[in-house]
């Protein structure tokens, strides 16, 4: 019988690892906290946006929503393995992560306005 892993769990540091090598991939324009702010990392006096735990009990489970960067053009399925392979690199406790991208904008357009 294998031997129980130790217990892992998720800190900030790690999620602010994972968002920031995430949002550096070609093709994301961010990470989406979802309506509300309902895809959130909650830690004492700290919300980390665009991801969150689907088990609460399981840190090694992740869900990533992005905001695709369309003038990048980028392969979906891609840029998914893309996301999983950068957040496990920041963070190589994760056994999991999804990935759902909850929305598309144009680069250009993403961009805050000067008015």
């Amino acid at each position: 019988m294998p031997e129980p892993r130790a217990q892992f769990e998720l800190e900030v540091s790690h999620a602010h690892a994972i968002a920031e090598a995430v949002q550096k991939l070609n093709g994301v324009a961010g990470l989406d906290g979802g309506r509300y702010g309902s895809v959130n990392l909650l830690f004492p006096g700290e919300r980390v946006s665009g991801m969150r735990r689907p088990d609460p009990r399981d840190d090694r489970h992740l869900q990533i929503n992005v905001r695709v960067d369309i003038s990048a053009q980028p392969d979906l399925y891609r840029l998914a393995e893309e996301i999983r392979s950068t957040a496990r690199k920041a963070c190589t406790e994760l056994d999991r992560v999804d990935v759902e991208f909850s929305d598309a904008v144009d680069g250009l357009s993403a961009a805050p306005s000067k008015d």
